[in-house]
């Protein structure tokens, strides 16, 4: 598939990790593509090494000796660009500074105050700045432009630090905010949610702390996700949301390298396992909708629940009829805040109270993507240990029916 052949491309950070699968992924659809690091030269991760694979995929990899730090040498990359190109189609966010050493865990007084610098001024600054400079060549493009910022869960739920979940956060409102300035100039800006990443760094850390990644994506399986997406026919009605890379696997049939689509990740980081508890699928009742316009933060709509099932290895049973919840917009396109309280009925006689609050995205299809945190309560001895769990639920509403994967985090 050569569906990018002609399309120029900047990968910022490419010499290693995602930033190399995407740099590939996008030579396999015949793309140009600008590789930015720091580390150039013969080595295997490098700026050179990493253009060697664009061009082994039926690209072309043009290295270019990046520090993203260093204003001056992001100008000089986009000078070059338009120089040698006079315009650009993809511009992928993806740099990063990993802490030395690495923030896993602790509480930020703890940590050198140099991590924020580490990540919000390179996971953060350094995307601000180069798609300031690649804006002017983006508007030239011929067809639909694209910004894609690489971010992660972490900007919905703690992950590692204070200061990465701030980033990252960061990150996703900068994407949504610059696809609102972008709207009328014929550019997307989308965010990027991969799960867990078999990189050389997680690849090191796994190994270091006895941890497993046979479940995790790889780059080029990232990458391959993110090149369908920039491909997608309705690119345009995806600007300002977050792209899950599970959710554009499903969509896409995207395959890695081994020929196979990694089971659904839960999102979130490597050292954090998680079990399925249940799957979930319930019906909203038409019947019961109440709308709230212009109510504190946007317009709410409260609904009831017309009955479901839930499934899993320990509990399985029906949905109660009952008042369920609201979905609160709160931006024009189309991104909602859920609070949802369900009655669980499992099949032996227990009760279980189940809520959650949590965020969606509305799809091209009209269908809404959520992630939320569930908690439970019920007072059954048979099921106390649901009490204290932890959890995390990706779903989909469609049609009036919401459909729920629940994990438990271990």
């Amino acid at each position: 598939m050569r569906d990018l052949n002609g399309r120029v491309a900047v990968v910022t950070g490419a010499s290693r990790g995602i930033g190399r699968g995407v740099a590939r992924a996008l030579g396999e659809r015949g793309a140009t593509v600008y590789v930015t690091g720091r580390t150039a030269g013969a080595g295997e991760l490098s700026v050179d090494a990493t253009a060697r694979l664009v061009d082994g995929a039926g690209g072309r990899g043009i290295p270019v000796a990046v520090d993203h730090g260093d204003d001056a040498q992001v100008a000089a990359l986009f000078e070059r660009v338009a120089e040698e190109q006079g315009h650009l189609d993809i511009l992928v966010n993806n740099v990063y500074k990993i802490p030395d050493p690495p923030a896993w865990s602790g509480g930020f007084w703890e940590h050198p105050l140099s991590i924020w610098d580490d990540q919000v001024g390179i996971g953060l600054r350094a995307h601000y700045v180069a798609s300031w400079h690649a804006a002017p060549l983006l508007f030239k493009a011929d067809g639909a432009g694209v910004i894609v910022n690489v971010s992660s869960p972490g900007g919905q739920r703690y992950h590692f630090n204070a200061a990465y979940g701030a980033g990252k956060a960061g990150l996703d409102r900068l994407t949504a905010d610059m696809a609102t300035d972008l709207a009328d100039r014929g550019v997307a800006a989308v965010a990027l949610y991969p799960g867990v990443v078999a990189t050389e760094f997680a690849r090191g850390a796994a190994e270091q702390f006895g941890a497993a990644l046979d479940r995790a994506q790889t780059p080029l399986f990232v990458g391959r996700c993110l090149a369908a997406l920039v491909a997608a026919p309705d690119l345009d009605e995806r600007s300002g949301t977050i792209q899950w890379v599970d959710d554009l696997a499903a969509e896409f049939g995207v395959i890695d390298e081994q020929g196979v689509q990694p089971p659904r990740s839960v999102n979130g980081p490597a050292t954090v396992p998680a079990e399925l508890l249940f799957r979930l699928t319930a019906h909203t009742g038409d019947e019961s909708r109440v709308t709230i316009p212009d109510a504190p933060h946007g317009t709410r709509v409260v609904v009831g629940v017309a009955g479901g099932t839930f499934d899993g290895p320990r509990l399985r049973g029906t949905v109660a009829d009952a008042p369920a919840g609201d979905w609160v917009t709160v931006r024009d396109n189309g991104t909602l805040e859920v609070d949802v309280r369900l009655v669980l009925r499992t099949e032996d006689g227990a009760h279980v109270l189940m809520t959650y609050t949590g965020i969606g995205w509305r799809r091209p299809d009209h269908s809404i993507d959520v992630r939320t945190a569930p908690q439970f309560a019920t007072g059954d001895d048979r099921y106390t240990w649901l009490n204290d769990v932890q959890g995390v639920a990706l779903g989909r509403l469609k049609d009036g029916t919401v459909t729920y994967d629940v994990y438990r985090l271990v």
